[in-house]
Parts: C-alpha cells; sequence; structure tokens
C-alpha cells in the first residue's frame, strides 16, 4: 500500500471548500494516504483503495462496538448478509427505482430554487438520501425526519 503520509485531510479547511477537486488531486499527488481527526484515513490513489479492500485481516469494516449489518462486517461473517441483498442491487431493480428518484430530485431542486444561497448538503444531498433510502425500502415518509436524525 501507498506511504502514511501526516497530510491535513481535513474537508473543512478553507482551499478544500474553495476548489475540493485542486485539493483532493494535490492531496493524492503528495500524499495518498491521509489521516485526521476528522476522518481517520482517507485513501486518494487506487493502489491504496484495493489494498484496503483485499485485505479485511488489517482493515476492518468493524466501526462500532453496535453491529452494522452487512456494512460493518467483515468477510466472511458478511457473506451470507450480502448475498441475501445482491439481488435488490441488480441493475433492473435500481432502474425500477429511477422514476420516483427523479422525482425526490426534482421536487428537492424545486424547492431550493429561488431560495438564494442554498446548503446543497442540508437542502438536497440528505434529504434525496432519506428519501431514497425510504423509497427503496417501502418506508412510508413519514419516518424520514426520524431516519434524518
Amino acid at each position: 500500500m501507498s506511504q502514511h503520509c501526516p497530510c491535513n485531510s481535513d474537508p473543512r479547511r478553507a482551499e478544500v471548500t474553495r476548489d475540493p477537486l485542486a485539493a483532493y488531486d494535490g492531496l493524492r499527488a503528495r500524499c495518498p494516504v491521509a489521516g485526521s481527526g476528522l476522518l481517520g484515513w482517507t485513501l486518494t490513489d487506487n493502489a491504496g483503495i484495493r489494498a484496503v479492500l483485499h485485505d479485511p485481516e488489517t482493515f476492518s469494516n468493524s466501526v462500532s462496538r453496535h453491529l452494522s449489518v452487512p456494512n460493518g462486517m467483515d468477510p466472511p461473517q458478511h457473506t451470507p448478509f450480502r448475498r441475501l441483498v445482491e439481488r435488490y442491487f441488480e441493475p433492473a431493480e435500481v432502474a425500477g427505482l429511477e422514476p420516483e428518484l427523479d422525482g425526490i430530485a426534482r421536487e428537492l431542486a424545486e424547492a431550493a430554487r429561488g431560495a438564494g444561497d442554498v446548503d446543497l448538503v442540508s437542502a438536497f444531498c440528505e434529504p434525496f438520501a432519506v428519501r431514497a433510502q425510504c423509497a427503496f425500502l417501502g418506508w412510508p415518509r413519514s419516518v424520514e425526519a426520524r431516519l434524518a436524525e
């Protein structure tokens, strides 16, 4: 794996928020494996990412003492759970959600239009993620606020 570099990869720094693509391109060139107190480790090159993905004994998905199925599990424990959910991510299944997800995106974009300065994450990305998850799981809109919390 790429050599560790003690670069500051804090995404809140002014130069990152001003031009994130340039900031992460620079980080990748200087420091393909960067650490920060906020994010833990940030891998910015393909070789480092592949090394982590293929070495679950060294790099664990377990991020909490509370079990998170399957994303917080490592192989082989997560494998049977992954087999259960993989079929729902087949292209035909995902394509079936496209009209609903498109409608959610359009509704959120329309709500933000004309609002002046808008925080894209709080006005669009976060509510889209919650509403998309509810749509995918068939959950009612009444759970969105609790899920967002």
